[in-house]
């Protein structure tokens, strides 16, 4: 332990450390203006004239086109900045690293903001990351945002990678950047959620369930099955299947089915590069068109303040257009498994795009101006009913992934559910498409980012603890803790839960906020711009140019709305929430509805603030003036924290991507409140969550750990949940110094040291004279 020192620059290097923060910062804005500037060219010239076909075709070729040259613009700037990435270590936040910190959020925006969040599962993205240096084989299939390191990993063919999942080729730990190389072999399944740290090896034909974590350095052999929190192999398939759910061989699927396959790629390619992006476009233009006619007939200041109803419209129009094709294309859905790109694969992916890519993103947007329908428990609930999922009284169904379960979920009364939690009635196994009910029972608690796998019945008043996952049945009053079942016993007399009252009025509390901050933006915006940007923005006798209006679109994406998010956080924290203390508290209290509002904000705020800002200073500042203790030269890359007021943070700690740090434990009665402290030199890896824990000095947590329970971790290298210890902490390898960096460590030395290089020349020089 004593050999694990911080990596420490010169003091001429930390000082630049900040400016070369800003200047990365710069450049993603700088990439945002250029990658758009071709679209807002095609735009200014077309959005003048009348809208017709020819407008909406010339529209949607804009959109096509934004996507291409962000592509291509990314690609040219990976190879220039960055090169080819190798294996090894780097300072943090030297001039390798910000390089790196570029490309990955431009590769980000990339995969959210342009057609690129579509393409995922293409041939047309396997080009890309082929571009970008990853070695892909033929027939792949990855989703978007899924690699970072592109140089560091390799996909064998006909290999599936869900959304969600990650492919971790890098560590953070004491200012040291550590990179290994990752391979996956051919014909291999990565389910939804599934993360492979760096190191690994996995071989052909392995399956991993979703939520798997594979520890960094591991080799997974061929053909094997594999799951849990750290990787555990399953010698037979023992996933949950129906009676209805026949299993066919891949080959023989491929065989009988080629025809339907390549109907089905069809389907998906006609998706993705037309229909969905003409729809896009017509929704984009209705909400123009409803903001202009809201701003010409209600005036300045009541548009500013009903900001927020275009967006919604718009969402709830493709909401109706959603279910309207779930009904015609789906109908009712039963447990079964159907071909690999059969007709019914083909029918699902359409409705599943129109749901994900459009109404959720829709949803998301009307959410962010202060919509409360957006917000609404009751219309949620609405909603996935029309949909086909069984929802019964006060259950708050707030979960992303049930928007695609259909008639597969079936969820009795007052079930309540964490943040981040998932159902996944949906796998693919063995060329099937497989489906399984999920039901769950009266008066279940389902924790934060736990998982339930379909065809698990989940027994009443049973429990699956936060993180946790369901693999199997939970009988009566049973609880699932990491992957084990226990049972316990159940107190009639601590039988409450939120109303859905109490829940409507949280969601009231934080869109009022929200809308307010929205609207006071609205109308600087006006102010600024004298009334006359949105009317006449697009007129044919504007003078604005193009690279203008590319750079105020870049400003507000890539400055302007962190800093909203900045400001919308703070005033959540001060006006719903205010100073949190240790303690206990009833379910009941009052104030418990201001911290469920406060963390509904958080969960749908900070990404947009990581999207530009995170891994940089901006992300310290913004957990420190919202209350955490936090040391000196701390490495923040993603992080969530929930309650700042009773987090401590010790020095020259990581918290990577992902990475969550709870103080609260929410239980059928009561909210608990506690102080977490995390030690120095600790390191929490990709989407690791500390709940109501302590770390001591020197504790690495691999990805996904989750130490809960007010557990205390020594020294040592942890994964899964439970942790279990798999080692002893050791410091990552030290860089290379330049050669240049000696002038940074000892400026004085190199100038006396260059002085006497030419005075020794020059006294070289005079002997050669006197001798000649």
């Amino acid at each position: 332990l004593a050999l694990r020192k911080p990596f420490v620059n010169s003091a001429m290097a930390r000082f630049m450390s900040p400016i070369l923060q800003i200047c990365s910062i710069a450049w993603f804005v700088v990439f945002i203006a250029v990658s758009v500037v071709p679209s807002v060219y095609f735009l200014e010239n077309i959005f003048h004239r009348d809208f017709s076909l020819i407008t909406l075709l010339i529209a949607t070729l804009a959109m096509h086109l934004h996507a291409i040259t962000s592509a291509c613009l990314l690609v040219l700037l990976k190879w220039i900045f960055l090169g080819k990435q190798k294996e090894g270590v780097v300072g943090v936040w030297t001039p390798a690293f910000a390089a790196r910190w570029i490309i990955r959020k431009c590769f980000s925006f990339v995969c959210y903001y342009t057609l690129w969040n579509w393409w995922g599962g293409t041939e047309l993205m396997n080009i890309f990351h082929r571009l970008m240096g990853c070695r892909v084989g033929v027939g792949a299939s990855i989703a978007p945002s899924t690699v970072h390191d592109f140089d560091l990993v390799t996909i064998g063919e006909k290999t599936k990678i869900c959304d969600n999942a990650i492919i971790n080729t890098s560590d953070v730990s004491l200012g040291v950047l550590s990179l290994a190389p990752v391979s996956i072999g051919a014909k291999c399944m990565i389910d939804s959620g599934v993360l492979i740290e760096r190191g690994s090896k996995i071989e052909s034909n392995v399956t991993l369930t979703a939520r798997t974590v594979v520890p960094p350095f591991q080799t997974l052999p061929e053909g094997t099955l594999w799951r849990g929190k750290p990787a555990e192999e399953v010698t037979t398939d023992v996933e949950n299947c129906t009676e209805n759910t026949t299993r066919c061989d891949e080959n023989e699927s491929m065989e009988k089915g080629a025809t339907e396959f390549n109907i089905f790629n069809g389907v998906r390619l006609l998706t993705v590069f037309f229909i969905a992006p003409v729809l896009m476009t017509c929704s984009l233009a209705l909400l123009l068109f409803l903001y202009m006619e809201m701003y010409q007939r209600v005036g300045f200041w009541v548009f500013g303040a009903l900001a927020w109803a275009p967006p919604t419209f718009v969402w709830l129009s493709n909401m109706c257009l959603a279910i309207s094709a779930k009904r015609v294309l789906l109908g009712r859905v039963v447990s079964g498994a159907w071909p690999v790109g059969g007709a019914f694969h083909a029918r699902k992916f359409i409705v599943d795009h129109l749901i994900e890519k459009h109404c959720l993103r829709w949803r998301a947007a009307a959410g962010g101006t202060g919509s409360f329908l957006a917000w609404s428990v009751w219309l949620q609930v609405f909603l996935l009913r029309c949909l086909g999922v069984k929802i019964g009284k006060g259950t708050d169904l707030y979960v992303e992934s049930a928007w695609t379960c259909y008639d597969m979920l079936s969820c009795g009364n007052n079930v309540a559910w964490g943040i981040g939690s998932e159902i996944h009635p949906w796998k693919i196994r063995h060329g099937s498409l497989i489906g399984n009910t999920i039901n769950i029972s009266d008066e279940v608690y389902i924790g934060s980012t736990a998982h339930v796998e379909g065809g698990v019945n989940l027994g009443r008043r049973s429990i699956v603890a936060g993180s946790s996952a369901a693999w199997h049945d939970l009988e009566e009053n049973q609880t699932v803790v990491g992957t084990k079942n226990y049972s316990m016993k159940f107190d009639e007399n601590h039988a409450k839960s939120y109303s859905m009252i109490a829940r409507e009025c949280s969601n009231m509390m934080a869109t009022t906020i929200v809308c307010v901050v929205f609207a006071c933006m609205v109308w600087l915006s006006l102010l600024i711009n004298k009334h006359e940007w949105l009317v006449h923005y697009y007129d044919e006798n504007s003078t604005k140019p193009v690279l203008v209006s590319s750079l105020i679109l870049a400003l507000a994406v890539g400055l302007a709305l962190p800093l909203l998010v900045f400001i919308l956080i703070m005033l959540s924290k001060i006006l719903l929430v205010g100073q949190v203390t240790v303690g206990e508290s009833d379910i009941d209290n009052f104030r418990n509805i201001g911290t469920l509002a406060f963390w509904r904000v958080l969960s749908l705020f900070v990404p947009h603030f990581h999207q530009a800002c995170s891994g940089t200073l901006a992300e310290s500042v913004l957990w420190s003036m919202l209350g955490a203790n936090i040391g000196t030269s701390p490495y923040i890359d993603g992080a969530l924290i929930f309650e700042p007021d009773l987090v401590t943070i010790g020095d020259y700690c990581s918290i990577l991507e992902g990475g969550m740090i709870v103080s609260h434990q929410v239980s059928r009665t009561a909210f608990s409140y506690v102080h977490v402290s995390i030690g120095d030199r600790c390191t929490l890896g990709v989407a690791s969550k500390v709940q109501q824990s302590n770390l001591e000095d020197d504790v690495i947590l691999v990805g996904r750990t989750v130490p809960m329970g007010n557990a205390v971790l020594k020294s040592g290298i942890f994964v899964g949940y439970p942790p279990q210890r798999i080692g002893d902490s050791m410091p990552p390898s030290r860089p290379r110094w330049p050669v240049w960096s000696i002038l940074l460590f000892h400026p004085v030395s190199t100038i006396m040291g260059i002085l006497w290089f030419v005075f020794d020349f020059l006294h070289y020089c005079c002997c050669c004279c006197c001798c000649c």
